[in-house]
């Protein structure tokens, strides 16, 4: 709860739509909650194809901030977005695409 929760862009394109769905509130960690929390969903165009990004909600933070505008032309690293004492952020990216990440990294 008390990390920095500032989305990033994770490639470099064009911010192609984003979409905010309401929901409830529950714990973010659990499987299968981005389906019924609230959540906004941006998909950006990139060289590589869609990548999409899902900022999901949890029982303590209830808000989420999106800065980028549709068509806006956006740097790898560039500051998205964030919610409000974070939560939970997914990353869809296309083949083939291999994560250089593991999991305890910041």
């Amino acid at each position: 709860m008390f990390d920095c929760h500032i989305n990033r862009v994770p490639v470099a394109g064009k911010m192609r739509s984003t979409t905010f769905f309401p929901g409830v509130f529950r714990a973010a960690y659990k499987t299968g909650i981005e389906t019924i929390n609230q959540c906004q969903e941006t998909v950006f165009d990139t060289v590589f194809g869609d990548v999409k990004v899902v900022q999901i909600t949890g029982f303590i933070a209830r808000r989420i901030f999106s800065w980028l505008k549709v068509n806006q032309e956006i740097k790898s690293g560039e500051r998205m977005g964030m919610i409000a004492f974070g939560s939970r952020t997914d990353l869809w990216l296309p083949e083939p695409f291999s994560p250089r990440v593991q999991v305890g990294d910041t």
